[in-house]
């Protein structure tokens, strides 16, 4: 905890010195990656290319080269980069990859906890930090977008809290986690209404780069792309890159390739909705926290199109989790396999040959993970756990 606190001083200023190592690592990862060349951050080129496809009216799914056109995003998302797009690429990446820092940073600092608890959540997520940022991921601007979801239905906003679950929505899906949060609304009816209203206005908005018809021909595209893209992930067998998931780890280390996701997603919806029916719980503090932890860690477990950039979010939902949940052998041991073997292992600690044969092809980047997430639903649908941590605000 002392290390925690520690400051830094830069000339006449005094800075935390876990919000120093966010940027600057943050900083240091991206240049490094820019100063291999551009085959080292060709995640931006795809996304540039994304916005350059949409305004000029060719199918960024299905019509052309590979290395174009590997984007499974929502025309939206051709928005949401096009700022970025007017620099150097160079330079336009780094700007991405540190506004991506920011966005999270911001999010994780809008929560209505302590000062020590913000920043073991960025001690917990700093390293998948750097692996998003290794990649030129969007995932820390979606983790965000989910977390300001939260924290402005909380403050009685509505119509920017739905905002961002409309824009994580039609940019990768995993946004739709976010309508859990209508049930904490004070102001339902405003939650409907401006969600509505944000999900037409971000479905068109693309068209002003566009046209109507070309932008509603992408989202139907864009959906057979996702699909396509699932099944392709789950009959790839061990070793893809994909499919870092709850059921990669059973296709993968049982070798049950045609083991279908339906089986697991089943059985944990009715779990994760579960705790909802107790309408007594969502005057809960911890409850609605744990409630968004899951939700972050739920979209990337049980998604067959997780990877190791992906883990952003999952890990942020860990580390809310930890910093909400009574401290204990279990606790502590969870959180410390969460930060070994899963942002470690992505990193040169393990040789490269453990990260491929083991983290990889049987998926187990994701097992610390699917851990917390079962120790999460256990305690969102046990009485007496919720009962022993009744926090009402």
């Amino acid at each position: 905890m002392k290390l925690l606190d520690k400051q830094i001083k830069i000339g006449k200023y005094n800075l935390d010195l876990i919000n120093f190592l966010w940027f600057s690592l943050t900083l240091i990862t991206v240049i490094s990656e820019v100063a291999k060349g551009e085959h080292h951050y060709h995640n931006y080129s795809i996304y540039k290319f994304f916005f350059q496809h949409i305004s000029s009216f060719t199918d960024p799914y299905f019509g052309g080269k590979f290395e174009e056109f590997d984007c499974h995003y929502g025309p939206i998302f051709s928005l949401v980069i096009a700022p970025f797009t007017f620099f150097a690429n160079w330079l336009g990446c780094i700007i991405w990859c540190m506004f991506n820092a920011w966005i999270l940073f911001y999010a994780v600092n809008k929560l209505k906890i302590t000062a020590i608890a913000k920043k073991i959540i960025f001690s917990i997520c700093l390293v998948e930090l750097l692996t998003a940022t290794h990649n030129v991921q969007i995932n820390p601007m979606i983790a965000a977008w989910m977390l300001l979801a939260f924290i402005l239905v909380e403050d009685g906003q509505e119509w920017a809290a739905t905002l961002f679950i409309a824009l994580g929505f039609l940019t990768k899906l995993y946004g739709i986690v976010g309508l859990t949060f209508f049930l904490f609304s004070n102001n339902k009816l405003k939650f409907i209404g401006w969600f509505i209203f944000w999900l037409i206005v971000l479905f068109c908005l693309p068209m002003l780069i566009s046209s109507p018809k070309f932008i509603v021909d992408s989202y139907v595209n864009w959906i057979k792309n996702v699909l396509e893209k699932n099944a392709g992930n789950i009959t790839n067998g061990g070793g893809g890159m994909q499919d870092i998931s709850f059921g990669g780890i059973i296709r993968r280390v049982f070798k049950m390739p045609n083991f279908s996701d339906i089986y697991l997603i089943i059985p944990f919806i009715v779990l994760y909705f579960l705790p909802l029916f107790k309408k007594a719980n969502y005057s809960n503090v911890t409850f609605k926290y744990l409630y968004t932890a899951l939700g972050l860690i739920t979209v990337v477990v049980l998604s067959s199109s997780s990877e190791s950039p992906t883990y952003i979010i999952a890990v942020i939902g860990c580390a809310l989790w930890y910093v909400h949940s009574p401290k204990s052998r279990l606790t502590n041991t969870l959180i410390i396999l969460v930060v070994v073997f899963t942002s470690l292992s992505a990193t040169d600690l393990f040789p490269a040959f453990i990260r491929r044969q083991y983290f990889i092809d049987y998926s187990l980047k994701a097992l610390p993970c699917v851990m917390v997430w079962l120790v999460i639903l256990w305690q969102l649908n046990s009485k007496k756990f919720i009962a022993n941590n009744q926090k009402n605000i």
